[in-house]
């Protein structure tokens, strides 16, 4: 309760200070950058070798689930009393 007391009282503050200023809006047209990640994009997919990337890339993956299984087994039977 007091520490809650404490924050509201440095919100309020904040929101006093902040209160003359402008809102700011940012707007990004995301249309217009379609194209341009699109090129990107093929042109990456082009330079990289995904065929040779593919198996390394499933193995880690297949490596990290396969740890966290085992972590996951191991936190459950820690957590049974008894074994």
């Amino acid at each position: 309760m007091i520490t809650n007391a404490i924050l509201s009282f440095f919100l309020a503050i904040i929101n006093i200070l902040l209160a003359p200023l402008e809102v700011i809006n940012i707007a990004i047209d995301f249309v217009s950058s379609i194209p341009v990640v699109v090129n990107f994009l093929g042109f990456v997919w082009y330079v990289i070798p995904w065929s040779n990337l593919t198996p390394i890339v499933v193995a880690v993956i297949a490596i990290l689930t396969f740890k966290a299984t085992i972590a996951l087994i191991k936190l459950t039977i820690h957590f049974i009393p008894g074994l």
